[in-house]
């Protein structure tokens, strides 16, 4: 566990970068992502190494957009130039997305998949560009980067979404190598 959020209501704090500042706010020791506002959140007082992993747990779900995490990322005080992402859509799809300046946005990976409040989403992303996305213990969904360029590369970890229609609310995030 790195962050529990149990704090004043405010922003995310000093541990934490945020892309799109604004777009999470502490509220009730929950993180809360606002209406119609999509942003990335990054852990950024530990850089990771090429072998990490990150989780957070859903107390409330979006109904429209989607929430979950980001692993790999470049930079831990500016837009990172690459990123991974493993996100579960209003849609109940869990996807598995990259980012690079190059490529924008690429898809690599989806599958069905339903949380609940309370549900726990995880991810792995190994040296050997595998990245792997679980509910709870189960593992629902491998992908693997090969070809992606930054697959073995090392950075920072954190969270992701977009809440549209009604603000959608996470805690409990962790991670390491």
């Amino acid at each position: 566990l790195l962050d529990d959020f149990n704090r004043p209501n405010g922003s995310l704090g000093a541990n934490w970068f945020e892309v799109n500042p604004g777009a999470y706010t502490i509220q009730s020791d929950a993180v809360r992502m606002t209406d119609s506002t999509s942003g990335v959140g990054i852990w950024s007082s530990t850089r990771f190494g090429a072998n990490q992993q990150a989780c957070v747990r859903f107390t409330s779900l979006v109904d429209s957009g989607f929430v979950g995490l980001a692993l790999k990322s470049s930079h831990n005080n500016v837009s990172p130039s690459s990123v991974v992402f493993v996100v579960m859509r209003s849609s109940s799809d869990l996807e598995v997305w990259t980012y690079d300046s190059a490529n924008d946005m690429v898809q690599w990976g989806i599958t069905p998949g339903s949380m609940s409040p309370g549900d726990v989403l995880g991810a792995i992303a190994r040296s050997d560009g595998t990245v792997e996305a679980y509910v709870n213990t189960t593992q629902v969904l491998t992908v693997d980067l090969d070809g992606w360029g930054h697959e073995t590369s090392d950075g920072y970890i954190g969270i992701t979404g977009e809440a549209i229609g009604s603000p959608v609310t996470v805690d409990d995030f962790g991670g390491g190598d």
